[in-house]
Order: C-alpha cells, then sequence, then structure tokens
C-alpha cells in the first residue's frame, strides 16, 4: 500500500486504496497474511462510520457490518474480476464454475474477516469498544463461541491447499484443476442434506404398514 497510508487515514480506505489491497491478495503468496489483517481494520473502522454511535442494538452493530461489508466487498469484486474471469451467460458449463470458483478464491479473504467479526458481535461483542488499528482475529477468535473457533481450523486449512494448488498449477495444471473438482464435490456432499429413505409401505385390510 504505497500511495495510500490506510493507518493515517484511521483505516477509512478510498476505492483506489480497496482495489490494490485485492489484487495484491489476488496475485501474490507473501501478502495475504498482511492483506488479511489489513481487510479486517479496514472493515472494523467503516463498520463503526455506518453505525455512528457507540450505544447500539446488536442487530444495529450486525446491519452496520453487513452494510460496511456489502461495499467493500463491491469493490474487492470488481478489483479481481479481470476479463479471463468475468461471468457470461454464454460460457460452457465448465468454464463458468472455474471462474466462479477463482473469483470466489480470490475473495476469500474479504468473506473469513467478515465471518470473523460477525461470530464476535453475535457472542455479545461491542462494536464500539473495537480499535481498527489493534484489532485481530485471533482476539475476536478468543472471545467468540465454539463455531467461530471452527474458523481458525478452516482458515488454516484453506491457506495450506491454496498455497499447494497455486504450486501445483504451474507443474500440472490439469491434475490441479481435477483435484479441485474433487475436494469441491467431496464438500459439496458433507453439507448437502441426505435424502430421505422411501420405505416399503404393505396393505392389509384397511390399514398401510410401514415397516421399521
Amino acid at each position: 500500500m504505497k500511495s495510500y497510508d490506510i493507518a493515517k487515514h484511521g483505516y477509512i480506505v478510498n476505492e483506489q486504496a480497496l482495489t490494490e489491497l485485492a489484487r495484491a491478495y489476488a496475485e501474490g503468496v507473501d501478502t495475504t497474511t498482511a492483506v488479511r489483517a489489513s481487510y479486517l481494520q479496514i472493515l472494523v473502522a467503516h463498520s463503526k462510520q455506518e453505525l455512528g454511535t457507540k450505544r447500539a442494538t446488536p442487530k444495529q452493530q450486525i446491519d452496520a457490518l453487513e452494510t460496511a461489508h456489502a461495499s467493500l466487498y463491491a469493490i474487492i469484486l470488481e478489483a479481481i474480476t479481470t476479463p479471463q474471469l468475468e461471468p457470461s451467460d454464454e460460457l460452457p458449463a465448465e468454464e463458468s464454475r472455474r471462474r466462479s470458483r477463482e473469483r470466489n478464491r480470490r475473495t476469500t479473504f474479504a468473506r473469513t474477516s467478515k465471518s470473523t467479526l460477525l461470530h464476535w458481535l453475535r457472542s455479545g461483542g461491542k462494536l464500539g469498544s473495537l480499535d481498527p488499528a489493534k484489532v485481530t482475529k485471533e482476539a475476536l477468535r478468543v472471545q467468540s463461541t465454539p463455531t467461530a473457533k471452527l474458523d481458525v481450523v478452516v482458515e488454516r486449512a484453506e491457506s495450506a491447499l491454496e498455497r499447494a494448488l497455486r504450486v501445483m498449477v504451474v507443474q500440472d495444471p490439469e491434475g490441479a484443476q481435477d483435484l479441485v473438482n474433487e475436494i469441491q464435490g467431496r464438500l459439496q456432499a458433507i453439507v448437502t442434506p441426505p435424502k430421505p429413505l422411501v420405505k416399503s409401505r404393505t396393505k392389509v385390510g384397511s390399514l398401510t404398514l410401514t415397516p421399521h
């Protein structure tokens, strides 16, 4: 962030600064940790600005977060969507899915920061008590729910997988794509509710019996 000192501006960023931040995450490996930390600070500052007061209900705090994140996320999504990743109804299904996955990968840092802050607020945290300059995901997770702490495991696994895929895609692009498809299928199977079993029924007189 050479052209815009986000700390000097209280972590309230303009569109150009946020665009540079998002592209730094999309294009570089070494900057990912710094980008995640910076976006959380930016999100806190913009959420507090949206809220406008320390005295607010839990719903008002969450609404402020959602509004701030939606505005920031729109800029981030536009910043990382190169011509090679633009959505189009004319694309083949597989290419459309590939582009969607890559856009999601490039915006992960924003969604995980928002998720961590949201869990913290739902656990009773007060948005007005946060200092954007000092806030960290680790500190928020310590005070959050068990569900939020699981985010740590997920994010670490996601980061490790991302680093491995960056290397693999250079050495074996097709293998990397096959691996992504396989992992995506497995994860989807986990979150997809199983279909209920249809049990056979036996008619006995006026009764219909269902075996157990």
